[in-house]
């Protein structure tokens, strides 16, 4: 099994919006068990700060980029 650490990608772009799990789950956009389940595949990248995991916009267009490819 690889390593939450392989998973975690830091943005480029320092001015990038981060979003929380709570704010994909809110808006409809992935719910935080699949979030979680994305995750744990490597399927979708993140950034971890203390516990506090984001998503930046990036993370997030790679991994639709990536579903629409299947």
């Amino acid at each position: 099994m690889q390593s939450n650490h392989e998973n975690q990608e830091a943005p480029k772009n320092l001015l990038d919006t981060l979003y929380t799990p709570k704010q994909l789950a809110d808006r409809g956009i992935l719910s935080r068990v699949t979030q979680w389940k994305e995750r744990e595949k490597g399927r979708l990248k993140y950034c971890q700060i203390g516990r506090k995991i984001l998503y930046s916009e990036k993370h997030l267009a790679d991994y639709l980029a990536l579903c629409e490819s299947e």
